[in-house]
């Protein structure tokens, strides 16, 4: 989050809040590994890119709806990696908190609100159900005052 601002007189200041992170607040982390199962040749892993479990230890990138009950996390890497087709990957995943709504990654024609089919929840609820609070960066940014 970063704060603007503007208008600074003696008795009058106004200031501007953008939502510039992902992780915005009360977050908990795991460490997990990522593992590439896409039949790609290599993926681009960035912050926000939704996670679902294939065992214990490991996670994949949400890439279809196919795999979408079982999301467990968003991925928080501090920059894009590059994972080889079959490669592996150490790197901590959200578990709840704060996320900033306009900040996730989401693939293959998967919204928000998109229905997880065995339980008529859509992705929205099942992250809600994790601990994440889903927070709008978008509503309410243009100021009258600008």
């Amino acid at each position: 989050m970063s704060v603007e601002q503007k208008n600074v007189t003696r008795n009058q200041s106004t200031a501007l809040y953008t939502l510039e992170h992902i992780f915005l607040f009360d977050n908990r982390y795991d460490e997990k590994t990522f593992n590439n199962t896409t039949a790609t040749a290599q993926v681009t892993l960035l912050p926000g890119h939704l996670l679902f479990k294939l065992n214990a230890t490991d996670v994949d990138l949400l890439d279809a709806a196919a795999n979408i009950a079982n999301v467990v996390g968003i991925c928080a890497v501090a920059e894009e990696n590059i994972v080889a087709d079959a490669g592996t990957l150490p790197i901590n995943m959200a578990i709840q908190g704060d996320i900033a709504e306009e900040g996730l990654v989401l693939t293959g024609g998967v919204t928000l609100d998109t229905v997880i089919p065995t339980t008529q929840l859509t992705l929205r609820d099942r992250l809600n159900e994790l601990g994440f609070h889903l927070v709008s960066g978008v509503e309410n940014t243009k100021h009258d005052n600008n």
